[in-house]
């Protein structure tokens, strides 16, 4: 059985981390921003990717990761996830798709997905990838640090 407090230590250093939601279903975004703040997440919430852009063109989205859906009306999360990393700007990404299989999940994976979820989500899973994929930018981050400077 999920619980988020039981949870929370698992995600304790990630108390400050933001996460971009975007998903066009309002009962999911709400449903995914409620489970991230009773486990220590802050979450912004998007409608679809133009909104999203739109906040990231006027200099309004700083964050560590991002949630998408896939299946959008107008463009979809893999064209997103394509367009954010040819301009160089996707964060660690996870996508949420009730179907797992499809051209579009492999585009998004391509594109630098770094988990591909099905719906509906398992909540105790969803927490689990987020912090993973912290945990691996993090890493990341720190190796090309250490590298710097030295031959």
């Amino acid at each position: 059985m999920f619980s988020p407090l039981a949870d929370r230590a698992a995600v304790r250093k990630q108390e400050a981390m933001l996460v971009h939601v975007v998903d066009d279903d309002d009962a999911v975004r709400e449903a995914v921003a409620l489970l991230l703040a009773c486990s220590g997440w802050r979450a912004a919430l998007y409608p679809g990717a133009h909104p999203f852009l739109d906040a990231l063109y006027a200099g309004r989205v700083a964050g560590d990761l991002l949630l998408l859906d896939l299946h959008m009306p107008a463009m979809d999360g893999a064209t997103l996830l394509e367009t954010l990393g040819a301009r160089h700007l996707a964060p660690p990404t996870v996508v949420l798709t009730a179907a797992p299989e499809c051209d579009l999940a492999r585009r998004a994976w391509n594109a630098g997905a770094v988990a591909i979820l099905a719906k509906p989500l398992d909540p105790a899973l969803l927490l689990r990838t987020l912090a993973a994929a912290v945990a691996t930018t993090r890493a990341k981050g720190n190796a090309s640090r250490s590298h710097k400077g030295n031959p």
